[in-house]
């Protein structure tokens, strides 16, 4: 008998060949399971971050314009009080101002009656 013979004789007398098999079978199971994971990496660096990172990016491009719009309501809002403000102001000055030329008007009209 060769010597690998003798070697594998007493192996399997001593049941060491059956924890051999159990060892290969482990190690094919390890490599299975590092390449799932390899896969998994694969498809997470290919696919989800990308994705992941487009959405980050849209999510603060979303809030920049929700931040934009806002503002643009508030200033709408201030220009169209001060709009209101100013043409308030002008009624009052045109009825100011109307009152005055009523009153040199009738001024005018009693000066007209006095002479003739």
């Amino acid at each position: 008998m060769k010597p690998k013979e003798v070697l594998g004789l007493i192996e399997e007398a001593a049941g060491i060949s059956l924890y051999q098999t159990k060892k290969e079978q482990t190690l094919q199971l390890i490599q299975k399971k590092d390449n799932k994971l390899a896969e998994i990496e694969r498809v997470l660096s290919e696919e989800v971050v990308p994705q992941f990172e487009k959405l980050e990016r849209e999510k603060k491009d979303l809030g920049t314009f929700k931040n934009n719009e806002s503002h643009l309501e508030e200033n709408i809002r201030i220009i169209t009080a001060n709009d209101y403000y100013d043409n308030d102001r002008f009624v009052s000055n045109s009825d100011i101002k109307f009152k005055q030329y009523e009153k040199e008007t009738k001024s005018l009209n009693d000066e007209k009656l006095l002479k003739s």
